[in-house]
């Protein structure tokens, strides 16, 4: 439950922003502290806002999306090989010095990994990050999410890297020396993620499938899976893996049948992006370039051509054709709207600002 002073920090900072403050961005700010931090007087509201924008802007995006990292668990034999690493890995010199002088030699709770992360570079946040205080900071980031402690924090911390930037000579700089030498010695099962966990935790996690999806909701067919696979996993354990997976990933999700297409009809879907109405000239400028594929120029060839082109792009796009036109339409309004701005002697940034906010309120 918010407190009364978060409360008024959002409020403050909404004012800062000029705009409401996303529900899923203020549940970050608070979950990685910037609040907190704010309201004790440890920050700025310029510190929070900074986050904020960063957030929205990456993630605001039309159209994109990720998920968190499915996976097939570690099997009896993986487990015991990641019983062997971690026991392997506490005799780096490198590991044990870290152990012992920034834990103490008390390994930290697998779920604690990253508060014990976030704690230290809250200690060692550089004063500055110009040019040059970069230079000298340590600075890295890590990758993906598949541990199963992970699952239980922010999604924002799965849908990008989280990079760390702390200063030299503390206990970031010792952990990041050990993680990178357990990387070398144990990669690639073993990357910087699952690394810096296994130095604080003495424990690592090694399942045999991960698979991460990337979306595009504009472009369905743009949709991504991308696999890390133990070469022990059999082939027929794969395939049941991946149908499930494609199942749930499948682009179209129901929008538009994806079917096998012929020539025709993908030739179709790539010409309909180039024309525009009326179809009597689109078909005449399709039957000259396709004389094999023609259409008859009466009534009903152009209602079947108009048919069969539209149905084409939203089988290869996955996305209805009046939403291109409507995308088109908007363009060609915006850009109207911004001469006449330029014409009245704006400037052509304060006109384009003005053409969106005019057409924006005509749609």
């Amino acid at each position: 439950m918010s407190t009364a002073k978060e409360e008024a920090a959002r409020v403050e900072l909404q004012k800062h922003l000029g705009s409401a403050v996303r529900e899923d961005i203020w549940r970050h700010l608070i979950e990685k502290r910037f609040v907190s931090e704010y309201v004790a007087d440890e920050g700025t509201i310029e510190d929070v806002a900074s986050e904020y924008r960063y957030i929205r802007d990456r993630f605001a995006a039309k159209g994109k999306s990720s998920g968190p990292s499915s996976e097939l668990p570690p099997d009896n034999r993986s487990e015991s090989l990641s019983e062997i690493i971690a026991h392997e890995a506490s005799k780096i010199p490198e590991v044990q010095a870290f152990r012992k002088r920034r834990l103490r030699g008390q390994l930290q709770p697998l779920e604690e990994w990253l508060s014990w992360m976030l704690r230290r570079l809250k200690k060692e946040r550089p004063e500055r990050l110009d040019a040059e205080a970069l230079q000298r900071c340590v600075q890295f980031s890590l990758d993906g999410i598949d541990y199963p402690g992970d699952h239980k924090v922010s999604k924002w911390l799965w849908l990008s890297p989280l990079r760390f930037i702390a200063e030299p000579g503390g206990a970031v700089e010792d952990l990041l020396t050990a993680a990178r030498i357990v990387e070398d010695k144990f990669g690639p099962a073993v990357n910087l993620r699952r690394a810096v966990i296994l130095v604080l935790t003495g424990q690592v996690w090694l399942p045999r499938i991960i698979s991460e999806e990337h979306m595009n909701d504009e472009y369905l067919p743009l949709a991504r899976i991308r696999l890390e696979i133990d070469p022990r996993v059999k082939p027929r354990e794969l395939q049941e893996y991946y149908a499930k997976l494609r199942d749930r990933a499948s682009p179209f999700r129901g929008r538009v049948k994806d079917r096998v297409m012929t020539d025709k009809h993908l030739q179709l879907a790539a010409f309909f992006v180039r024309v525009e109405p009326p179809w009597a000239e689109a078909l005449k400028q399709w039957n000259d370039e396709h004389p094999e594929w023609e259409y008859p120029n009466t009534r009903a060839g152009q209602s079947n051509f108009s048919r069969d082109l539209k149905s084409a792009y939203e089988r290869v796009t996955g996305r209805h054709t009046n939403e291109i036109r409507q995308e088109q339409g908007f363009g060609k309004l915006k850009e109207s709207f911004k001469r006449e701005f330029m014409d009245d002697g704006k400037l052509e940034s304060v006109a384009e600002k003005l053409a969106e906010i005019a057409v924006r309120g005509r749609l």
